[in-house]
C-alpha cells in the first residue's frame, strides 16, 4: 500500500463521501434479552439447519448427510463460503418459503431495540450512508437511539433508490437494507441465486450499487474473507468497473500467517488459503485492507477515523493562503463541500491557524476564510470580535501603508465572517453587538473608511460593521423570542 488507508478514510469522511457497507460481524457480538448473541453467516445457516431437519422428519438421508457435511457442527468458522451458500439453498429448497422467512427473522430479530460497539461507532462518524447485508435492525435502533433521522429503502423499493440519487443523498444518511429486513420478512433474501436475480434484473437496485460503488470510498466492515456476501460485492465491482474507479477498504482481522510459519493443520492451511486470498482481493478487486488484530479493536478504529482530520483538511489551512491564486480559490472551494465532520475538523485549524498567523496578510486570508463555513463554533466567533476589535482599535492615519492596507483586510473579513457566522448563543451575540455599536469603534471605522477614499478605494468597513451588527442583534432577538414562546408553550 502507498498511502495511508486511515488518511483516505478520514479525507473522505471529512468530505462526506464515505458509504460503509456491513456485514454479519457487524452484528454477532450484539447480546440478545433470551441469552446468546445474533448469530454471523455460519451459525446462522447451521442454526436454519437444524430447524430443517427438526421439522422434516421424513428428509431423504442423503440430503441430511449433506447438509452435516456442508455445515458441520465442529470447525464451521473453516467452512469454504460456498458451501455455506450450497446448504442454504438445499434448506429453501426443502422447506416453505414463509417458514423459511420467519425462521430466519427469528434468528436474527430482537424484540428489544438491540445495537453493539460497532454500529454505534459508525453512526457517531456519520457516514453518507450505509448498505447492511444483514436482516436485523441493529443500525437503525443505533441511529435512532442517537437521535439522527435516516432514510431507509430495501432492495426493492425503486421509487426511494431513485429519488436518493437524484438529490445527492443531501437530506439525510441512508441505510440500504440489500438484503431486506426483519420487520418485512417477505423482503428476506436468503440465498446466493436470489441475489443474483436481484442484481441482474433489479436495474434500480443494480443502478444504486454502481452509482455508490462508482462515487463514493467505500469502508466494508464485517465480512469474512469467504463470506457470500463478500464476493457478491466484489464480483459486482469487478464486473462493472473494474478496479481503481474509488478506494474501497476492507477492515478485516489479521491473522494470515505465510506458509513458511503455519503448522500442517486444518488451521494452518486455512491461514494460508487467506494469505492468497488478500492477494487476490488488491490484484483482482483493487480492494485494500486494513488489518486489526482483534475485532474488538474495529468500533474504536472507526471512531478514530472522525477524530483526527486527515491530511486534505490540513492542506487547505496552507491552501487558502497561498500566494498562487489558482490554489487559494480551489482550495476555497473545496472548504465550501466539506461535510459536516470535516468543517468541524476544518474549524478547529482555522482557529489554531489565525491565532498563530504572524503575518497579517495570511490573517486577512484565514479571516475570510471563516466566512465560508458559516460557523457555529463559538470558539471562532470570539476570535472574529477579538481580532475585528483589535484591528479597528489599531488602526491610525500614520500607521505605515502596507500595514493600514493588510490591517483594513483583517477588519473587513473579520465583520464579514461575523455577519455570516450562525453560533445559537443570545447572551453572547448581544455582547457582541453592544462591542461592536461602542461609539469609539464607529469611529475607528470612519477612520478607516477616511483612508480608504484617500487611497482611491471603495469606504466598506463602516457597513461591514453596521451590517454584522443587525445580523447578529436580529438573530440574538429571534433566539430570546424563540425561547420564550418555548417557555410559555
Amino acid at each position: 500500500m502507498n498511502r495511508d488507508l486511515t488518511d483516505i478514510l478520514r479525507n473522505s469522511l471529512a468530505e462526506d463521501r464515505l458509504v460503509i457497507i456491513t456485514g454479519a460481524g457487524v452484528s454477532a457480538g450484539v447480546e440478545r434479552s433470551k441469552g446468546g448473541k445474533l448469530p454471523n453467516w455460519g451459525n446462522l445457516v447451521s442454526n436454519l439447519k437444524h430447524r430443517a431437519i427438526g421439522k422434516m422428519s421424513t428428509m431423504e438421508p442423503n440430503k441430511k448427510e449433506l447438509l452435516e457435511r456442508l455445515a458441520p457442527e465442529n470447525g464451521l468458522e473453516f467452512v469454504h463460503g460456498d458451501a455455506l451458500i450450497e446448504a442454504s439453498e438445499i434448506i429453501e429448497s426443502l422447506v416453505d418459503k414463509a417458514d423459511f422467512c420467519k425462521w430466519v427473522a427469528e434468528e436474527t430479530t430482537e424484540a428489544e431495540k438491540a445495537w453493539g460497539a460497532c454500529h454505534n461507532s459508525i453512526t457517531a462518524i456519520a457516514p453518507k450512508g450505509i448498505i447492511t447485508f444483514n436482516y436485523d435492525r441493529c443500525h437503525e435502533n443505533s441511529f435512532e437511539s442517537q437521535g439522527v433521522h435516516y432514510t431507509k429503502m430495501l432492495h426493492s423499493e425503486s421509487g426511494v433508490m431513485r429519488e436518493s440519487i437524484r438529490s445527492g443523498f443531501k437530506s439525510n444518511p441512508f441505510i440500504m437494507k440489500a438484503h431486506g429486513c426483519v420487520s418485512k420478512p417477505d423482503s428476506l433474501v436468503l440465498t446466493s441465486s436470489s441475489y443474483r436475480k436481484i442484481l441482474n434484473e433489479s436495474l434500480q437496485y443494480r443502478a444504486f450499487m454502481q452509482h455508490v460503488l462508482s462515487r463514493y470510498t467505500v469502508l466494508i466492515v464485517g465480512f469474512a474473507i469467504r463470506d457470500r456476501d463478500f464476493d457478491q460485492i466484489l464480483m459486482t465491482i469487478e464486473r462493472d468497473y473494474g478496479k481503481g474507479i474509488q478506494d474501497h477498504i476492507a477492515i478485516m482481522k489479521d491473522d494470515v500467517k505465510n506458509e513458511s510459519q503455519c503448522d500442517c493443520n486444518e488451521n494452518g492451511r486455512a491461514r494460508v488459503r487467506s494469505a492468497a486470498d488478500f492477494a487476490v482481493l488488491e490484484a483482482r478487486y483493487g480492494l485494500q485492507v486494513l488489518n486489526v488484530k482483534e475485532y474488538h479493536e474495529i468500533p474504536n478504529l472507526i471512531l478514530s477515523i472522525k477524530e483526527t482530520p486527515g491530511s486534505m483538511v490540513h492542506s487547505l489551512i496552507s491552501g487558502v493562503i497561498s500566494e498562487d491564486g489558482d490554489v487559494r480559490s480551489a482550495s476555497r472551494e473545496k472548504v465550501r463541500k466539506l461535510g459536516s465532520i470535516g468543517l468541524d475538523q476544518f474549524e478547529k485549524l482555522l482557529v489554531e491557524a489565525i491565532t498563530s498567523a504572524k503575518d497579517l496578510k495570511s490573517k486577512s486570508e484565514l479571516l475570510y476564510c471563516a466566512s465560508l463555513v458559516k460557523s457555529r463554533n463559538l470558539n471562532i466567533v470570539n476570535i472574529l470580535v477579538e481580532q475585528a476589535m483589535f484591528y479597528l482599535n489599531f488602526f491610525m492615519d500614520n500607521v505605515p501603508r502596507f500595514v493600514c492596507d493588510d490591517s483594513l483586510e483583517c477588519i473587513a473579513h473579520a465583520l464579514l465572517s461575523l455577519r455570516n457566522s450562525t453560533v445559537m448563543s443570545e447572551v453572547r451575540l448581544f455582547d457582541i453587538t453592544k462591542a461592536l455599536g461602542a461609539d469609539h469603534i464607529k469611529v475607528c471605522a470612519e477612520r478607516a473608511d477616511s483612508y480608504l477614499e484617500k487611497e482611491g478605494k471603495q469606504a466598506r468597513i463602516k457597513v461591514y460593521l453596521e451590517s454584522a451588527i443587525i445580523e447578529l442583534k436580529e438573530r440574538s432577538l429571534y433566539h430570546i423570542n424563540k425561547k420564550r414562546s418555548c417557555l410559555n408553550n
